[in-house]
């Protein structure tokens, strides 16, 4: 990936609005340090939910994607697949 994208940055700023219209500038800040400060928790403990309403993948279950986890050593990467109406919901209720 380097020879194809360089190196990727040691820091980075990042911008943003709050709920209230601020404006927030966090200057010079580490890949690392900003996941545990904004982010953290532990990846693995989150799901990709999905709407792929084919016959071979009934809803309600979770299905891996051929050829998409192919880091060697990675964690497979599952999805569960809803119904579009459960999906909207969802979102709605983790949204407000």
């Amino acid at each position: 990936m380097v020879a194809s994208f360089g190196l990727p940055p040691q820091s980075f700023s990042f911008e943003y609005v709050d709920k209230d219209k601020n404006y927030h500038i966090i200057n010079n800040i580490k890949p690392l340090d900003f996941y545990h400060k904004y982010g953290g928790g532990d990846l693995l403990d989150y799901v990709s939910i999905i709407n792929s309403p084919t016959d071979d993948k009934p809803f309600h279950q979770t299905y891996g994607i051929d050829y998409l986890g192919n880091v060697i050593g990675g964690h497979p990467i599952r999805h569960l697949n809803l119904p579009m109406n459960e999906l909207k919901d969802f979102n709605h209720q983790t949204n407000g």
